[in-house]
């Protein structure tokens, strides 16, 4: 299902280097990337709490997880550039 919120390739296509993993260690993800965050995205705008996501978007948990460890890599690049 596509959502209004849900970003459009060229918008993923910016920030999409932010969620790669740090290591090629580990078993594949089960959830895209892309759709991980399309689920944040349509928190706020939806008004609704993690556990309310619709079942299309991956779980609330990995959602907020992804969020936090992308968030993080985005800083510290923003960081080193400064």
């Amino acid at each position: 299902m596509v959502y209004q919120t849900d970003l459009k390739e060229s918008e993923w296509d910016l920030i999409k280097t932010y969620f790669e993993p740090n290591s090629k260690r580990g078993s594949s993800h089960k959830h895209e990337k892309k759709q991980i965050v399309n689920g944040i995205l349509y928190l706020p705008k939806g008004g609704i709490t993690w556990r309310l996501l619709p079942n299309d978007f991956p779980p609330g948990k990995q959602s907020m997880i992804t969020l936090v460890s992308g968030t993080k890599k985005a800083c510290e690049k923003q960081y080193l550039i400064n």
